[in-house]
């Protein structure tokens, strides 16, 4: 572990030498371009390079059950598997980028034991020597370096580029546990292509301008299959500060929800926080919490109050400042009993899954506070019907259900 920080460290020396620049599309706030850097850099706001997005999910029991929990245990026999990486979201694309990535593993009684995407060409770890399949550690963390290519002149039907507009990359990898569950890590994130530009833009797909985070969890304790479905947390938008610090309130719209669970889960739980560092055990500050059924998710209109973050404490090695944002959606099954699926089979007690995207915020000088919601009208002597809940939108496929699992092997995709 050690060495993989130490190699990073001194990689990242010569980042600003070898980064390569991209216009970002309608210069989100402001900043019109920014440069991916050659190798993995955590931290890049106000330095021009990309912004770095982790994309996590969690999974309950996938510790190994020790008797002894390690340091820094918030939620006993919880693993996270994180995929993250410098990413050019909403840069103008007209060829092939290659991005610096992390693999980690926290906590993790198990292994990762493939690697792919829709768009990529090719995933190449750092360290040419290591191991594979990427094993991890119930009582450490483990940081696994690679350098991911996505490449918008991938013909692929699942992931349409258009000559012309916005169009979405995924990358996922697979966690196998020693207790015989499948996880799978997805990312989703967005460009615009420039490829012909002459041609009328192409219209807005439902996922809009997306970048998400997903799992998808197989447990071998559950007598049914595709109990939880597609498990998401996700922007669609282009309000999210990842350029530049902010001074005035920001409105962030994220959708949190699982695509096709199992409809006898309990209601799921969506928060957004401010600076939780789980690896050392810190909770962060809840901006939001919401609770609404599995099935449905719910869609979460956010406040970013820049006065409100600024009144956090950083997490460990974060510039004065600068925060991190973490967006999460969890759905647990009952702690101690099965429950009765709707497919005709019982779920396993004590199991919990997370989705997460964490990205870095910087608060500018003189911040000023979100004013105070407006008073609730009373409700009328007879309220209307309800109106129907929208169902969410349809996930794109990229991987089929976790079953016959591939050979281990991290594999360029070569457009497949």
């Amino acid at each position: 572990m050690k060495t993989l920080w130490c190699a990073a460290g001194v990689l990242a020396l010569s980042t600003a030498a070898y980064a390569q620049p991209f216009t970002l599309h309608g210069s989100p706030q402001g900043v019109t371009s920014c440069s991916v850097p050659a190798a993995f850099t955590e931290h890049t706001l106000g330095t021009g390079l990309c912004p770095m997005i982790s994309f996590q999910t969690h999974w309950k029991p996938g510790g190994g059950s020790p008797s002894v929990q390690p340091p820094n245990t918030l939620t006993p026999n919880l693993a996270h598997t994180h995929i993250e990486c410098n990413l050019p979201h909403e840069a103008e694309m007209t060829g092939p980028v290659t991005v610096p990535c992390r693999f980690v593993l926290f906590h993790t009684a198990g292994q990762i034991i493939l690697a792919q995407g829709d768009l990529v060409t090719n995933i190449t770890m750092d360290d040419p020597t290591g191991p594979w399949p990427l094993v991890g550690d119930p009582n450490s963390v483990l940081l696994f370096y690679f350098h991911a290519t996505f490449d918008p002149t991938v013909v692929k039907s699942t992931s349409p580029v258009p000559p012309h507009g916005w169009f979405s990359f995924r990358l996922m990898c697979r966690t196998a546990f020693g207790n015989g569950d499948l996880m799978d890590t997805q990312i989703m994130w967005s460009a615009y292509s420039m490829r012909d530009p002459r041609q009328p833009e192409a219209l807005l797909g439902e996922a809009g301008i997306n970048l998400g985070s997903r799992a998808v969890v197989v447990s071998a304790r559950d007598s049914e299959a595709d109990v939880y479905g597609i498990h998401l947390v996700e922007v669609r938008d282009t309000a999210i500060p990842l350029y530049a610090s902010f001074r005035t309130p920001i409105v962030l719209t994220a959708a949190s929800y699982s695509y096709g669970p199992d409809n006898k889960l309990p209601a799921g739980e969506y928060k957004l926080l401010v600076d939780p560092d789980l690896h050392r055990a810190v909770t962060g500050t809840s901006m939001s919490f919401k609770s609404s059924p599995a099935a449905g998710g719910s869609t979460n209109i956010d406040i970013l109050d820049p006065v409100q973050i600024d009144a956090s404490l950083p997490p460990v090695g974060f510039a004065a400042h600068h925060h991190r944002v973490s967006l999460l959606w969890s759905v647990a099954t009952d702690p101690n009993n099965f429950i009765h699926g709707d497919h005709g089979g019982l779920i396993a007690p004590n199991q919990e899954i997370f989705a997460l995207l964490n990205f870095e915020v910087a608060i500018g000088d003189n911040p000023q506070s979100a004013p105070p919601p407006a008073p609730v009208a009373a409700p009328s002597p007879t309220p209307a019907s309800p109106s129907p809940t929208p169902s969410p939108s349809v996930p794109p496929a990229l991987t089929p259900e976790p079953g016959g699992v591939p050979g281990p092997a991290v594999l360029p995709d070569n457009g497949r």
